[in-house]
């Protein structure tokens, strides 16, 4: 069996924490699972064992091995594990091939504990961001590799796509959902049946086929929302500007900011001293907006704001209702000043009318932490398959963990942190 040469690598600062001869990563690591209460978490999600090593121990050592540096399981096993448990390499496999575990339930009890402990300001700028990426599989044997539009690269390659759900704030990003996406074209398919067909790992195999992605979107946000997580505003890119995410966010008292298409869809806007017209967002353009370009202060941007109305029902039958939302056309300037091309231009659309272009433009600038965070969440891409994607986001957010438990070692010493965890000090 091949086993992968290179480790996947973590950004510069978790780097440093892993490597630096001053910190023992597996007491810091240790440390970090008994101030999450890992077990009780894993018991509050149903996923336990009526014999052999404990569940706890099982997950522990799934990341201790990432932690380590090894390359895969097996080396591992033969390498480290005995250091911290008698046991075969069994378990671990085992509990990584169960179909029945609730991974997601364990991830979402983890990200409200840690959610919590952040203490976020409540008057900072919040919001829930979706975004999803590519992981380029080239197995012909590998399940749920099909046929993706990678915007990174530019063309389509085969490979495993997620699409992910967050909260983030002006200093930090928590994932709170994500959900494999398998597309129609040239699926490598199960190599044998489910065990059963009611089982977590079926279900999420035909929700991956079956729902489209901004299905998935609407489907995860009600799950965050009913778990209690809320923010100001949602924002997404132009993949997921539809009507029923802007409907379901405004159901929640949200903002939408997205970044829309220059497709087909028809906005109601006045026109000089004419009536009410119907126009695509060229037209608007063009009409409106070419010739009335402002320089942004202090930003190398023009921008033209306009107030129109968006009928949000996507059904036709129903009677339409008009709601007002607000258009912000976006160019950037070149290097001398000049103004760029007439066709390079982006367009983004907010619910609430009232947002001025500078705020908006913050607000969704907010997306670039989910862009930072989705190619590194592969580190644990040889952990497990796409069956375990909650287990590899539960390690993001352990490393993050470790590297605020570092710095609290180092300010007071290991001996003091402990203390302080322990005594529910928030870190």
């Amino acid at each position: 069996m091949k086993h992968c040469s290179k480790m996947p690598r973590l950004p510069s600062n978790f780097e440093e924490t892993l490597t630096a001869s001053s910190i023992l990563i597996d007491n810091l690591y240790a440390e970090c699972c008994r101030s999450l209460h890992l077990k009780t978490l894993l018991n509050r999600a149903g996923i336990t064992k009526r014999s052999g090593l404990d569940v706890a121990q099982t997950v522990f050592l799934l990341l201790m091995r990432v932690f380590l540096r090894d390359s895969s399981i097996a080396m591992f096993c033969r390498k480290s594990m005995q250091e911290f448990v008698q046991a075969s390499k069994d378990p671990l496999y085992d509990l990584l091939k169960n179909q029945k575990v609730n991974w997601r339930s364990f991830h979402q009890l983890m990200v409200r504990k840690v959610y919590r402990s952040l203490n976020l300001n409540p008057n900072g700028l919040r919001a829930l961001v979706v975004d999803d990426t590519v992981k380029v599989r080239r197995g012909k044997n590998m399940e749920g590799v099909s046929r993706h539009y990678d915007h990174t690269s530019g063309r389509c390659v085969m490979g495993q796509q997620v699409v992910q759900l967050g909260l983030v704030s002006e200093e930090h990003f928590l994932p709170l959902d994500s959900q494999i996406y398998i597309s129609s074209k040239e699926i490598t398919g199960l190599k044998k049946e489910h065990e059963d067909g009611r089982s977590i790992v079926a279900r999420l195999w035909r929700q991956g086929l079956e729902m489209t992605k901004p299905q998935m979107v609407e489907d995860m946000l009600k799950r965050v929302l009913g778990k209690g997580f809320r923010a100001p505003y949602l924002v997404a890119d132009s993949w997921y500007s539809s009507k029923k995410i802007m409907n379901l966010a405004m159901q929640n008292e949200m903002c939408a900011v997205l970044r829309m298409k220059k497709g087909t869809t028809k906005y109601r806007v006045q026109v000089g001293t004419d009536k009410k017209q119907l126009l695509h967002a060229k037209d608007i353009y063009s009409k409106c907006v070419r010739k009335n370009w402002r320089k942004l202060p202090g930003r190398s941007w023009q921008v033209f704001s306009l107030k129109v109305e968006l009928k949000l029902q996507s059904d036709p039958k129903q009677d339409p209702s008009w709601h007002p939302v607000q258009l912000l056309f976006v160019r950037a300037l070149k290097e001398n000043g000049a103004a760029g091309s007439r066709r390079d231009w982006a367009l983004f659309l907010s619910t609430d009318d009232q947002l001025s272009p500078e705020k908006l433009l913050q607000i969704y600038s907010l997306r670039w932490s989910v862009e930072v965070y989705l190619p590194w969440n592969w580190i644990g891409s040889k952990l497990a398959s796409w069956r375990v994607e909650w287990l590899r986001c539960f390690l993001n957010i352990t490393v993050s963990q470790i590297w605020r438990l570092r710095q609290v070692c180092e300010a007071v010493g290991f001996a003091a942190a402990q203390v302080m965890l322990r005594a529910g000090v928030r870190v």
